[in-house]
């Protein structure tokens, strides 16, 4: 019974592949890959300029003998940095509907994504440590 059903989910997956594997451009496919970087590329510009200020401010902290007191700045330049990395996924996704490819090889998906797949996984794990570090800035602020 098990088989029957991959089976017959193969034959979908072929039949869709037939029907659309050539067909060109679709717009129920490029238009939600516009609207999503109509969203993501100014948060891309914003992620950049979190990091450059951060990174400016550090500069010029050395230069005058000031400290930064808050270890979370650099958590959330960190997590810009990741999210920079993450969004432009998103420019891949438009470049490949723009072609008209509706279908990629598996290999090439995973090339033109693995750094957006990369900054996804390495963001949550930057949102984590910093959920620890305000967490533990409440609770013990002594420290």
């Amino acid at each position: 019974m098990e088989a029957n059903n991959t089976l017959a989910s193969d034959q979908a997956g072929a039949s869709l592949f037939m029907m659309y594997g050539d067909a060109g451009y679709s717009f129920g496919i490029i238009w939600p890959a516009v609207l999503i970087n109509f969203i993501g590329i100014p948060g891309q510009i914003m992620n950049f300029f979190v990091v450059y200020v951060t990174i400016k401010n550090s500069v010029s902290a050395i230069k005058f003998r000031k400290r930064l007191y808050n270890r979370c700045n650099y958590l959330l330049a960190m997590l810009s940095f990741f999210e920079f990395f993450h969004q432009s996924g998103h420019l891949v996704a438009l470049f490949v509907a723009l072609k008209g490819l509706n279908f990629i090889p598996y290999m090439t998906s995973v090339c033109l994504q693995l750094h957006a797949m990369f900054g996804l996984h390495a963001s949550q794990l930057t949102y984590t440590c910093i959920a620890l570090d305000r967490l533990l800035s409440t609770a013990l602020p002594a420290l």
